[in-house]
């Protein structure tokens, strides 16, 4: 038996329109995973883009979060049409990278330790007779011999000094952490004991050897007697 051909049409139709309902309901359906999914990463990137401490970051990247946010990422990208494809998703790792400072924190740098103004300590550059300061009572430090606090002669000239006074470091002698140098090519030990762990002026008998007014005084004679000579 032959089917007429308006039967024949009237099916296809049904046949197409059966077809468009479905893929329509496809498409519906696609389309509102595609926004739940949208939703829950704009409310999580919101959240993620708060102020966070650099600690506080780091520990978020072992929350159960990250996961969820990863997978999310995965389904979303299943979902986009070929010439999407190309679109990247910033995942949670990438979220907190860019929440991390890129430099750790500078560290406040030490600050140089500053030569006393202080007539109670000797004269540094004395000791090797290069203070230019031509009178005594006129420089802020004492004129006087580092090892014995003699004020007639510097420590290149002292006596009792039984190495050449330019194989010592006079930083070190001031203070052990005075020297800034990495390499000093000088000797890192007191003039007077010889230890490594303190300079002259930290040795034990500085307070017994070394009297300010004494030293003054002596100075002030040497001062006069030069003026009497000229």
């Amino acid at each position: 038996m032959e089917i007429p051909i308006a039967a024949t049409q009237l099916f296809e139709r049904l046949v197409f329109l059966e077809q468009s309902v479905h893929d329509l309901t496809q498409k519906v359906k696609r389309l509102r995973e595609e926004e739940e999914a949208e939703h829950h990463l704009r409310n999580h990137t919101f959240v993620t883009s708060l102020p966070l401490t650099a600690n506080h970051a780091r520990s978020n990247l072992q929350e159960s979060n990250g996961f969820n946010l990863i997978s999310q990422r995965a389904r979303m990208q299943s979902l986009v049409t070929p010439h999407e494809s190309n679109v990247q998703i910033p995942s949670n790792i990438e979220i907190h990278e860019r929440l991390l400072p890129l430099h750790a924190p500078l560290l406040t740098p030490p600050t140089p330790a500053t030569p006393p103004t202080s007539r109670t300590v000797p004269c540094f550059m004395f000791q090797n007779s290069t203070c230019r300061v031509k009178s005594p009572s006129t420089c802020e430090f004492t004129h006087a011999c580092l090892l014995c606090f003699s004020p007639l002669h510097a420590l290149n000239a002292c006596p009792d000094l039984t190495h050449d006074a330019r194989r010592y470091c006079l930083f070190f002698q001031r203070d052990k952490k005075w020297c800034r140098a990495k390499r000093c090519p000088r000797r890192h030990v007191c003039v007077r004991c010889g230890s490594n762990k303190h300079g002259r002026l930290q040795c034990d008998d500085i307070d017994r050897l070394f009297d300010p007014s004494d030293v003054e005084q002596v100075v002030d004679e040497v001062v006069e007697k030069e003026e009497g000579e000229i």
